[in-house]
């Protein structure tokens, strides 16, 4: 008998199919004893109908579900795509399936947000997920972790100053200090940071680093210029704020930022690395093609998706992995090595 029109296949629809019992079909999704004529026309008939197992019952016996829930919150960007193709590629490797919820703005900016996101991690938890990674910019992230309260493990994508959360991808302070330390080694000393929004914590990150390193050199901090966001309209924004000679050098919080500020300043007459230097952070592929090539801090998103994913799981299973975060690389061009402009 045919199966209703718009109706998922079911077991008894595959045995139909196949010509056996709806138990053998059983017994072959759980490895159980079926012939090999039996196993061929179960797996034809699988094949035939499109019938997709219904794993919920399992997942409800299981100690473990192989699933991994993800939380991720900010604008979908360059670093957090890095993240997601590691993070999902690592998964699919480890035998894991990954459950994603996404919201772009901070969810505690409203009561009406923060509730729909609660709704969200419910929904993973529901699924019982082995793990939750919590990818996020925004200082709520330990609101989430609280949240939580310890139902599963928590790993988090996000730069935390407190060392009992366990996060990965903790990245910006280290790699600006070294972009800051460049160009201070270069002989700058009115050097201009073009930052990322306040609201995050990469960019307060990054900004931590520009004030310590200038006070460790002796130096003083020019007013810090704010980007809206990591982009490059943004950067240009900042570019029209700027005070042209005030500064021989830029560190810009975002590689599309800094090609904003560069692009702006073009067409005022001031050039990069004629007028002054520039460097930015992230290594986006299309930095060693910019105008001049830009001097940037090279983070391996991909791997630090990788790591978290890895993390996720070993905490899932109650080890304590050592799953071996990359390092930043600091890359060196001719927007900082080109420069001839004043560095008194």
């Amino acid at each position: 008998m045919a199966r209703a029109a718009g109706r998922r296949p079911s077991m008894v629809d595959v045995g139909r199919a196949a010509g056996v019992s709806a138990q053998t079909v059983s017994r072959y999704f759980n490895g159980g004893y079926v012939s090999a004529d039996a196993r061929e026309r179960v797996e034809a008939a699988v094949s035939a109908l499109g019938y997709v197992r219904n794993r919920l019952p399992l997942q409800m016996k299981a100690e473990r579900t192989n699933l991994i829930g993800l939380v991720l919150l900010g604008p979908l960007n360059y670093g957090n795509a890095g993240i997601m193709s590691g993070l999902t590629r690592a998964a699919r490797e480890a035998s894991q399936a990954v459950m994603i919820s996404h919201m772009e703005s901070d969810p505690a900016a409203s009561a009406e947000s923060w509730s729909a996101l609660l709704t969200e991690v419910d929904t993973l938890l529901s699924m019982r997920v082995d793990a939750l990674i919590v990818g996020s910019p925004y200082g709520s992230i330990k609101r989430i972790i609280d949240y939580v309260n310890g139902a599963v493990p928590v790993v988090t994508l996000a730069e935390l100053p407190d060392r009992d959360v366990d996060a990965v991808g903790a990245y910006s302070y280290e790699a600006s200090c070294a972009v800051m330390r460049h160009l201070i080694a270069l002989g700058h000393r009115r050097i201009l940071h073009v930052s990322g929004p306040s609201d995050r914590a990469q960019a307060l990150a990054r900004r931590r680093a520009y004030e310590a390193e200038m006070k460790a050199a002796g130096l003083e901090g020019l007013p810090v210029l704010e980007s809206r966001e990591w982009d490059a309209a943004s950067g240009a924004e900042c570019a029209r704020r700027a005070e042209v000679g005030s500064f021989s050098a830029v560190f810009a919080g975002s590689d599309t930022i800094a090609l904003g500020f560069i692009s702006e300043l073009r067409q005022r007459g001031v050039l990069a690395p004629r007028d002054y230097a520039i460097a930015g952070f992230d290594d986006m592929p299309d930095a060693q093609f910019m105008d001049p090539p830009l001097t940037t801090a090279r983070i391996d998103f991909e791997r630090i998706g990788e790591a978290a994913l890895r993390r996720a799981v070993s905490r899932a299973g109650g080890e304590e992995a050592d799953v071996g975060v990359p390092q930043p690389e600091l890359i060196v061009r001719a927007s900082t090595t080109g420069s001839s402009a004043c560095r008194v």
